[in-house]
């Protein structure tokens, strides 16, 4: 019983060393805005205020009463006033930045500072795609008197216009035409704490999620996420259902616009690798792409075509963020990929321009309010720079602690830990599988577990020993420095692990 006893204690211990170490890697679960509703799907949470904090960005959410992200308008519009009501997904919402940083809050108060009576809603939602942006323009935008309808389109939707769920949650089918084909949806209830409220959860139900939505070769030069073959010259057989479908989300969007008095706009939100060189570059390595077997131009293209041939106009971006990523700006976040507070107000200064000589908002009687755009970003080689200094300060340390060896064999044994140790953070920091990263964490425990099977009768010992004397509250940090002993131990002993170990420390 007492083995049994320590033997608990010690797995709870490294459960939560396994929690803390995923949570400092940015791995936290985020906080869950949204909640199921049986026509769209899920909507964001009335009345919710919410903060979300990555090693990005820090975002605080203020979901009004009525579901929206900023300022709570009445559905009836006051007299003379023009109201742009936006459709859209994490983009539209501002995932990643402050209301006050968000294109669709950025373009109001530009317009209100010019003197033009404009109100502007939000009505993005993360995970959207064109379909439940339509079905909510039907059933909640069209209610707010809109004049100008804005569509927001990103890459991703075409394949999940095709799904009839996303993650956790359920969603709408839209035919051709427009019309719902799988109404109404089917709640799938409430989320387990353990995956929303644990890194450890989080992460399995990631790696779940996941699991399935992949395309592997012929499709694909290399498996990718499905909703990725939207570049491919080479389409997927399931993406000419999916396009269909989005000229059905189109048609409704068009419809429910209209018929609530609007004019309708399609507003195309380019993907990274369409505006930075480097982001194509990476993506390119990670999937084995050429110029001919992908182009990243092409979902934004034949979004816009179809949209102009549904008769919406349309307003395009992409150019302008081709200038300012020339000129140094970083307009995307390096990891997350959705705007940075810079790409906003690009995005929100080309719609303004676009919405003028449409001729859709009223004449301006201020002035205009200057745009500051950010510094562009500095180019210093700080990555050279830092594994540089490792390099040196490791190689006058290993001629230092080993004078019988020939000087030169340090610096060579120093860049070659180094550049093992760069090896794997790069590769778990690209377009790899979870499921790899999860089974090399498995296959390093294996190793640790294998190497000291000898010492655990020892540790249970120790363990026992602490609860038998009653210092229960010991137990964890105890089981954190066994751990971290652990590592460090195997980590001397095998230079072939060792990298692995200091990289994840």
């Amino acid at each position: 019983m007492k083995r049994l006893a320590g033997s608990l204690a010690a797995v709870v211990a490294l459960i939560l060393v396994v929690e803390g170490v995923l949570r400092l890697a940015g791995l936290a679960p985020l906080a869950r805005l949204n909640r199921f509703h049986p026509t769209l799907g899920w909507e964001k949470t009335p009345g919710l205020v919410s903060r979300r904090k990555t090693s990005e960005f820090d975002v605080t959410f203020s979901i009004n009463e009525r579901g929206m992200r900023g300022p709570l308008l009445p559905e009836a519009k006051p007299p003379g006033a023009t109201r742009l009501v936006f459709a859209g997904d994490s983009f539209c919402l501002g995932y990643t930045v402050d209301e006050s940083d968000l294109f669709v809050n950025i373009l109001g108060r530009r317009l209100r500072a010019e003197g033009r009576a404009v109100e502007v809603l939000n009505g993005g939602t993360e995970g959207y795609s064109t379909d439940q942006e339509a079905v909510w323009m039907r059933d909640v935008g069209a209610r707010y008197a809109p004049d100008v309808a804005l569509l927001c389109f990103y890459p991703n939707d075409v394949y999940h216009c095709g799904r009839d769920a996303y993650l956790r949650y359920p969603k709408p089918l839209l035919d051709e035409d427009g019309n719902p084909t799988n109404l109404p949806l089917v709640d799938p209830g409430a989320e387990s704490w353990f995956v929303r409220k644990t890194a450890l959860g989080n992460l399995i139900g990631k790696l779940g999620a996941e699991s399935a939505p992949v395309l592997v070769p012929p499709a694909a030069p290399r498996t990718m996420p499905a909703e990725f073959g939207v570049v491919l010259t080479r389409e997927p057989p399931e993406f000419a259902e999916a396009w269909r479908r989005v000229r059905g989300a189109v048609r409704l969007f068009a419809r429910a616009s209209r018929e609530a008095g609007a004019t309708p706009v399609a507003v195309v939100l380019p993907d990274k690798i369409q505006v930075h060189p480097e982001a194509r570059e990476r993506f390119e390595r990670g999937f084995g792409l050429d110029a001919g077997t992908y182009a990243p131009d092409r979902p934004t293209e034949r979004f816009a075509a179809l949209a102009r041939e549904e008769g919406l106009a349309v307003i395009d971006p992409l150019e302008a963020l081709r200038r300012e990523a020339g000129a140094g700006r970083a307009l995307y976040f390096e990891e997350d990929w959705h705007f940075s507070p810079a790409g906003n107000q690009v995005v929100a200064r080309v719609l303004e321009e676009g919405l003028d000589r449409l001729e859709l908002l009223p004449a301006a009687t201020g002035g205009v309010p200057p745009e500051v755009l950010p510094p562009a970003a500095s180019s210093f080689p700080w990555v050279p720079i830092l594994l540089g200094g490792l390099w040196v300060a490791l190689s006058l340390g290993y001629i230092v602690s080993y004078r019988d060896e020939p000087a030169w064999i340090g610096p060579i044994k120093a860049a070659l830990f180094l550049g093992f140790v760069a090896a794997i953070f790069w590769t778990a920091t690209s377009w790899v599988p979870n499921w790899i990263g999860l089974l090399a964490v498995l296959a390093i425990v294996g190793f640790v577990l294998w190497k000291t099977a000898r010492r655990l009768d020892s540790v249970v010992e120790l363990l026992v020993a602490f609860a038998r004397r009653g210092h229960w509250y010991m137990l964890p940090l105890l089981g954190v420095l066994l751990c971290i002993g652990t590592l460090l131990v195997v980590a001397a002993t095998s230079p072939f692990v060792a990298p692995f170990i200091y990289t994840l420390f």
